[in-house]
């Protein structure tokens, strides 16, 4: 496996690992259904962003 795909195998950890620190310390503060929304905005935003649009109708998307 080349070194790169190796660093990003560990960033891809170091990222996953951090994120039960951060719902557990996310929790204590905010109430878990706030929680979950505010981590899907999160998500979603730059989901919008980079991911292009389809060429199917919106009709056709939505009933997927």
């Amino acid at each position: 496996m080349p070194r790169r795909d190796q660093a990003l195998a560990v960033v891809v950890a170091v990222i996953w690992g951090c994120n039960f620190v951060a719902i557990h310390a996310g929790l204590t503060e905010v109430p878990p259904f706030l929680f979950l929304a505010i981590r899907f905005v999160l998500v979603a935003f730059p989901l919008v962003l980079f991911v292009p649009r389809p060429k199917a109708s919106w009709q056709a998307v939505v009933a997927v």
